[in-house]
């Protein structure tokens, strides 16, 4: 018996192998290539969140397969397609037309339930902005504006249905522990400091407060606290053009629950191409990533004293600029925020701790009463600016319309849409 010849088919130009497995095998005269999904192989993120993206991708992944084992797509005899929703078979069957020509491969479709995905039990994201605008236009459609920042939320997560509720424990685990609401979803006041960061004429308040702040230094240190999964804050800032105020040259992104962590790293990795490509726009701009794990105890744990997390010494009054968004609904955890806080923030007059949250109940009063009653221990200037002072009124009643058209009073709208909190150093 004449013995099998097998070559193993690996191209950079087809989304890498996520498991134990190769994009394809040739033996002899035949290949066998595994399945593919339409993800695009320089992010390894999904080209996009409709079925056309997708499927396009897909059938070129195959197709670079196909090549770069010297074959052809005519070469091709037999194909499999794995739908979610078989209501989309016409759309993706116009699309295949485009990739094989008569005489078409054999061909079965089956509609599935699910499919394994990238990273079993990771969350990432991906924003996706338009260009920054600097300045207020009135002649620009604000419904075109807001959808600007997309946000491409990939949760890798499988479970087969079954009648044991046991298989749910590990995901329950995760919810216990230290802060784990980040593991939740991805709050709305994460949302709009994010997108805050790429629109500036829609964010008056908060951009003044910037400006005010940094006119005569720029922000080059930013630290996230309390990013949860995403970190989406942090990563839009990271992903700002060079400019007078943003000359960013580190941002460390943090959190304190351990699968938090693990979950924005992942997506610094997805999205290290474009994070590089905005560097390479200038060539001054160098841009150094990080992600710790920081917590602090409870502040009936310790004496007031020792009310703080454990930081290494370089990041010890280091940041210009700390964000943060909707992390103050625990007060057992007020004052040792308050003291890291102090801690990572630069003694520089001007330094800023910039977060967003909702009132949730009497949590950021009693937050904020504190932190007035350390200003002058820490040297620093407290405000708490509620959403019409800070937004610009065209955005809130876009944000009150969208919001399936309830009409809110002002105590209501206090509630739906986060205050802005700011800490300023002091001389």
């Amino acid at each position: 018996m004449s013995k099998l010849g097998r070559k193993i088919i690996n191209t950079p130009r087809a989304p890498k192998s996520i498991g134990p497995y190769n994009q394809g095998v040739a033996v002899n005269n035949t290949l066998y290539i595994s399945g593919q999904l339409g993800l695009d192989p320089d992010t390894m993120l999904f080209a996009g969140d409709d079925v056309e993206s997708q499927t396009h991708q897909s059938l070129k992944n195959i197709r670079e397969v196909v090549q770069s084992a010297g074959f052809t797509m005519r070469d091709v005899v037999k194909t499999t397609l794995l739908l979610a929703d078989m209501n989309d078979f016409g759309k993706v069957n116009t699309i295949y037309a485009q990739y094989f020509a008569d005489p078409y491969p054999a061909r079965a479709t089956y509609q599935v339930e699910c499919l394994p995905k990238i990273d079993e039990n990771t969350l990432w994201l991906e924003l996706v902005p338009r260009p920054v605008i600097h300045q207020s236009n009135d002649s620009l459609e604000l419904p075109t504006i807001v959808s600007s920042l997309h946000v491409r939320i990939y949760k890798t997560l499988s479970i087969a249905k079954t009648t044991d509720s046991s298989c749910m424990n590990p995901l329950l685990d995760v919810l216990t522990g230290f802060d784990n609401t980040g593991n939740v979803h991805l709050w709305s006041s994460e949302i709009l400091l994010a997108h805050s960061m790429f629109f500036d004429c829609l964010y008056p308040g908060l951009w003044n407060e910037l400006y005010n702040n940094f006119g005569d230094h720029p922000i080059e240190n930013v630290c996230e606290l309390c990013a949860g999964m995403t970190g989406a804050a942090g990563l839009a800032i990271s992903l700002r053009k060079y400019s007078n105020i943003f000359k960013t040259s580190y941002v460390l992104i943090t959190d304190g629950n351990d699968q938090c962590v693990a979950s924005i790293s992942s997506i610094i990795e997805h999205n290290s191409k474009r994070l590089l490509d905005n560097c390479n726009l200038n060539q001054d701009f160098l841009l150094h990533m990080d992600v710790k794990n920081i917590r602090w105890p409870e502040d009936s744990s310790r004496s007031s004293s020792s009310l703080i997390a454990e930081l290494d010494e370089s990041l010890v009054h280091r940041f210009d600029l700390i964000i943060a968004a909707d992390c103050f609904f625990d007060q057992s955890y007020h004052l040792s925020m308050l003291n890291t806080i102090n801690r990572l923030l630069s003694l520089q007059s001007g330094s800023t701790f910039l977060a967003i949250s909702p009132l949730r109940g009497n949590s950021l009063h009693n937050f904020i009463n504190l932190a007035y009653r350390m200003e002058q221990t820490y040297s620093w200037t407290v405000k708490l600016i509620p959403p019409s002072d800070y937004l610009s009124s065209q955005f809130i009643s876009y944000l009150i319309d969208e919001s399936n058209r309830v009409q809110f009073n002002d105590s209501e709208l206090d509630n739906k849409i986060g205050h802005l909190i700011a800490f300023t150093r002091t001389n």
